[in-house]
């Protein structure tokens, strides 16, 4: 997986290698070899280095273009095995001036019993949330909200959160972020 996207997303933040190393704890050696495809980071590193960068971890993942029909079979997807989901895409996700999209859609297959991340996640972009099968449940710093099928959820920018799949079967749901946030 090579994640380029790092470099670009840093500098576009105005960021240097040494100002990303102070706020992950990782050597800017370590991480400018992540930037250029030379070391794999672990999920948790990635995860320290988009939380730095103010990203969701999969914006750190996905080869942009230039689209706008996204055919069913075309959708571009991110399958993260260390925590067993899916991201499929449902709009253009683009860093070219031509598109500039301002919202990002994905459908989110989470299997059983599994979280969207590790841990509580926040994140610069309001957030909305359609269940189309299954159940999930939203954790938020003081509160659980159940969803079922057919429930929808809106978040605030910058509210930590998580989302579980407490069933035994898979819950799909629709995930809409916005402002687009690469």
């Amino acid at each position: 997986m090579e994640l380029i996207r790092i470099k670009e997303i840093r500098c576009k933040k105005g960021l240097t290698l040494a100002d990303l190393s102070s706020r992950t704890g990782y050597t800017s050696s370590f991480l400018s070899q992540i930037e250029r495809g030379l070391k794999s980071p672990s999920l948790e590193a990635l995860r320290k280095i988009a939380d730095s960068l103010e990203v969701p971890i999969f914006t750190l993942m996905i080869d942009f273009d230039e689209s706008y029909l996204i055919r069913k079979g075309s959708r571009k997807k991110i399958v993260m095995p260390e925590i067993d989901i899916i991201y499929e895409f449902i709009t253009p996700i683009a860093s070219d001036e031509k598109i500039k999209p301002k919202i990002v859609g994905m459908i989110v297959e989470l299997n059983p019993q599994k979280w969207v991340s590790e841990k509580l996640i926040v994140h610069s972009a309001q957030e909305s949330i359609y269940i189309l099968r299954g159940t999930i449940e939203i954790h938020l710093t003081d509160k659980i909200i159940e969803l079922e099928e057919g429930d929808s959820f809106y978040l605030r920018e910058d509210v930590r959160h998580n989302m579980y799949n407490p069933n035994s079967e898979k819950a799909v749901f629709i995930s809409y972020l916005s402002p687009a946030i690469y």
